[in-house]
């Protein structure tokens, strides 16, 4: 069940929410109640094939909309504009996981942190999947609060940042996968798309030191998650 709601977590929260939809939340309370019903279509069906855990996979999706309703609301108040914007974010994802992680104890599936570990290394399939999902969309948002949050002290600008999105994602999906399956001579290889486009684009895409935080970053990430998979698979 772990591996499930984390995928529900990252697939919902991330994936299924484009810029357009994360400015409509942002500005609307609507906005808000959508992306929790979302939240929760997506995690009780990434447990449809277990009825017991329907019941829980609810509540989270309910307690995610309560959490994001919360922020909103200190949001429109201006209570968080003079927290650091990478502290509200990690704030914010720290407390989905412990809803998450909280729901799992309940169900009396995992009461120890050594069993969602096992749970993990033992997913197979499933792990793979996970960790290609994690370097996609979920690690481009957490770079951008991190550049923004330690270089500029603000919210990142996702339509900015969106030049590179996908160049970026595609370099750690290249990344993970040679390193999953021991194919490091074409590790070069997996850093062309960012040359390429660094070739062609004449703009200055990003300051120098937001581009050495992401780049040491977003690299780190993958080489991580690709060698845990590796270990995890082989």
């Amino acid at each position: 069940m772990f591996i499930n709601m984390l995928l529900a977590h990252f697939v919902a929260d991330y994936v299924l929410q484009p810029n357009s939809f994360a400015n409509w939340k942002a500005r609307s309370v609507y906005g808000v109640l959508a992306h929790g019903v979302i939240v929760t279509i997506v995690t009780m069906g990434f447990v449809i094939f277990h009825p017991d855990y329907l019941i829980w996979a609810f509540l989270i999706g309910v307690f995610h909309t309560i959490i994001d309703l919360l922020q909103f609301k200190l949001q429109s108040k201006k209570l968080l504009a003079s927290i650091n914007p990478l502290t509200v974010f990690v704030s914010d994802q720290a407390l989905h996981m412990l809803v998450i992680m909280g729901a799992i104890y309940l169900s009396g599936e995992c009461i120890h942190i050594s069993c969602l570990i096992e749970q993990v290394q033992t997913g197979g399939f499933w792990t793979v999947i996970l960790g290609y999902v994690l370097v996609s969309m979920p690690a481009w948002v957490a770079i951008e609060f991190l550049i923004s949050g330690l270089v500029l002290g603000q919210a990142p600008d996702f339509c900015y940042a969106s030049k590179i999105k996908y160049t970026c994602i595609i370099e750690r999906l290249l990344l993970v996968t040679f390193i999953l399956f021991g194919q490091y001579m074409l590790i070069p290889f997996a850093f062309l798309p960012r040359t390429a486009m660094t070739t062609r684009s004449n703009a200055v895409i990003r300051r120098a030191d937001g581009l050495i935080i992401e780049s040491l970053s977003s690299m780190s990430l993958a080489f991580l998650i690709g060698s845990m998979l590796r270990v995890t698979i082989f």
